[in-house]
């Protein structure tokens, strides 16, 4: 009875032992894998882009550039439905050649007037990358800045963030200094070719 008693005692504090060394190098191992603080802050990146002065410069802009466009889409639409309507009147008197010359003609104008409609848009839309890459090469220094002075050492957009302290919002600060430094950016759409 007594060596099942020391037995018994003997297995407790070999388990014991166990146990206390598997803890003490389990805390020097996250001791040296520690990971270092993190201090973040939290940036509303579209808010940005939305109401930037830069960015409400560049959408009027180009509201100027498509409506001038449109001004001079809507004349050639006008053309077209001329001709049409002529060729549809020239339909019953012109010899089935004749009349499929001129068919073709018209379909070969309507082609051109939708391809200038493309290259437009390509055009603006080019322009429009170029431009508010403008504010995006301008606003990436200005948040790396805030983060240096408020010691943050991630920089995370609001869209990612379900809840946060609203201490760790950079957004409002990086908007007026935007503003400041880049206040308005030209918009240069390339003329079709």
């Amino acid at each position: 009875m007594k060596n099942k008693i020391f037995a018994a005692t003997l297995g407790v504090v070999i388990a014991f032992s166990g146990i206390t060394s598997f803890h003490s190098s389990n805390a020097l191992a996250q001791q040296s894998n520690q990971l270092p603080n993190v201090t973040m802050a939290i940036v509303d990146i579209q808010k940005i882009m939305r109401e930037s002065s830069a960015s409400v410069s560049i959408r009027a802009q180009i509201d100027k550039v498509r409506a001038k466009f449109q001004s001079e889409l809507d004349a050639k639409e006008e053309s077209l439905l001329q001709t049409d309507e002529e060729l549809k009147r020239q339909r019953a008197i012109l010899a089935p050649e004749a009349f499929e010359e001129k068919r073709k003609s018209f379909e070969e104008e309507v082609l051109g007037v939708q391809r200038d409609v493309q290259g437009q848009n390509a055009r603006i839309e080019q322009a429009i990358g170029i431009a508010t890459g403008r504010i995006r090469e301008k606003v990436i220094p200005i948040l790396a800045q805030i983060m240096e002075e408020r010691g943050a050492s991630v920089l995370v957009d609001k869209s990612q963030v379900l809840v946060s302290d609203k201490a760790l919002e950079v957004t409002t600060t990086a908007l007026d200094r935007l503003n400041k430094a880049l206040p308005d950016v030209v918009v240069e759409v390339a003329k079709a070719e």
